[in-house]
């Protein structure tokens, strides 16, 4: 396994690193999560069906798959749909919304763990508004 790999490689130089996670699948695990903030963030509140059924009806996101086989392709999709121009704040604001909490990603969670562990006093901002 590639995390143990490199964490042994880590271990052995002893350079004072931490922790090795290899985050595996991608990010997109968490935001395409079970929370209603990326459905808020693009608009897509209130709208039947839902933003998840509407990418599984439009080929987007195979049923049963923990997130579309290509996120970024499914967002800017749902995007256009809505009529939501790209920018940068939009990002922002969807990964300032969405919860931490519902991903249960191993992997995700071994992150969030770790960080929490590094930045103790104050991890609030670690999990969201759900």
């Amino acid at each position: 396994m590639l995390e143990r790999k490199v964490q042994t490689d880590l271990d052995r130089m002893q350079a004072g690193w931490g922790r090795c996670i290899v985050v595996d699948p991608e990010l997109e695990v968490w935001l395409f999560g079970d929370s209603p903030r990326l459905d808020e963030a693009l608009g897509w509140s209130g709208r039947t069906p839902d933003l998840r059924a509407w990418l599984q009806t439009v080929g987007e996101w195979p049923e049963g798959m923990p997130k579309p086989p290509d996120p970024e392709r499914a967002f800017r999709r749902a995007m256009y749909e809505v009529r939501l121009p790209a920018a940068a704040s939009l990002f922002g604001a969807v990964a300032r919304t969405v919860s931490l909490v519902r991903c249960h990603d191993a992997s995700f969670v071994a992150l969030v763990e770790q960080l929490r562990s590094w930045f103790p006093p104050d991890a609030s901002h670690l999990s969201g508004r759900d």
